[in-house]
């Protein structure tokens, strides 16, 4: 089992959106299909927004329990159809999980989560403090969901020279260049060039395409799958596949 975090660099750079297809199509490539993306944004949970899951549990329903047993992982999740074996977990929407839970908590359940999905990912709230930091070192590799704008640059400078203090390797820090194809061309080339030594995947803009998916509560990489969106999100998963084989589960203490 592995454990994957995805971080936007900033808010509205498109992270939730690409957890969501990045996890589905993970799911896809499984040979046993089982992922499990987890909402960590508390106070504002959109993958069930956007894939209209509904539950009659939450994650928080979830935590409290001292043991997680198959039927209430499968109680407290929602399976996302036309996906091999997709689940979401998921706070509930109206943001009472904000003050009744923190990162950590999730973080110390990972290891029972590991008993039903090959693959975790973990939607991070942007917010940087001692219990992201704990996810994030449960984690075996980091996204970082970056667009061409002079402040998601910044703030992805940011992010990574802040992994770099707590100690992570480089390799554990993948970086997506979003929403890639625009006007700016200037800005995309310094995005490309910000960050030396580091190998950054660029994923063409599809933000249209992607908001009428979330309409109609389907992730992209189903619904438009031939999409060059959708293609460069399953070349993505599969390069992430390849490299979740060859490491360990990460251990949380």
């Amino acid at each position: 089992m592995s454990i994957i975090g995805v971080l936007g660099s900033k808010g509205g750079v498109g992270a939730t959106t690409f957890a969501i297809n990045l996890s589905t199509a993970l799911s896809l490539l499984s040979k046993s299909g089982s992922v499990v993306l987890v909402d960590a944004n508390f106070q504002q949970p959109d993958v069930a927004l956007m894939l209209a899951a509904k539950t009659d549990y939450s994650l928080i329903d979830l935590l409290q329990k001292p043991a997680i047993e198959r039927k209430v992982f499968e109680a407290c999740s929602m399976r996302i159809a036309d996906s091999n074996d997709l689940r979401i977990l998921s706070a509930p929407l109206d943001g009472s999980a904000q003050g009744r839970t923190n990162l950590t908590e999730v973080a110390t359940r990972l290891p029972q989560l590991a008993n039903f999905a090959d693959l975790i990912l973990i939607d991070l709230p942007k917010n940087l403090d001692r219990h992201l930091v704990t996810t994030l070192d449960a984690c075996d590799y980091v996204v970082l969901v970056a667009e061409a704008t002079v402040a998601s640059i910044a703030a992805t400078r940011r992010l990574v020279a802040i992994c770099a203090e707590l100690g992570y390797p480089q390799e554990k820090i993948l970086v997506v260049a979003n929403r890639c194809g625009g006007k700016l061309k200037f800005v995309e080339q310094q995005l490309f060039m910000s960050f030396d030594g580091m190998s950054i995947f660029a994923v063409p803009n599809a933000y249209l395409l992607n908001e009428t998916c979330a309409i109609e509560g389907v992730p992209m990489v189903i619904n438009h799958a031939k999409d060059k969106y959708s293609k460069a999100i399953k070349t993505f998963a599969l390069q992430l596949q390849m490299l979740t084989a060859k490491v360990p589960a990460a251990t949380v203490s």
